[in-house]
């Protein structure tokens, strides 16, 4: 559960416009989450504060009794640290949401 809410609260957000690492994780936990069972997810940006992206998430069952809850402190670093991680990352995403593909500048988010 902890790596899903770190995945989940990173990628909130990065598509809130955010490159980010993970400095700080904090997950409550709620209750076990028995195997092969579905549920949902949310994630959040908090509030931004300069370069800290402080971001929230919590998994939950069908009637909203969560599982967990998670808090994290991100850092936002520039895109030529990605190195070409950041421009495959986002012609994926580009493609998954059936836009058309363009060159990425070192930086562009």
């Amino acid at each position: 559960m902890a790596a899903v809410l770190d995945e989940a609260m990173g990628a909130g957000a990065w598509l809130a416009g955010h490159a980010v690492v993970a400095a700080k994780l904090t997950i409550n936990f709620r209750r076990m989450l028995p195997l092969e069972n579905e549920v949902l997810l949310e994630t959040w940006v908090e509030r931004v504060d300069g370069k800290k992206v402080m971001t929230r998430g919590r998994l939950f069952d069908r009637e909203g009794e969560p599982y967990a809850e998670g808090e994290g402190l991100f850092i936002m670093i520039g895109g030529e640290r990605f190195g070409t991680l950041l421009e495959r990352a986002s012609k994926t995403l580009d493609k998954a949401l059936g836009k058309p593909t363009k060159k990425r500048e070192p930086g562009d988010v």
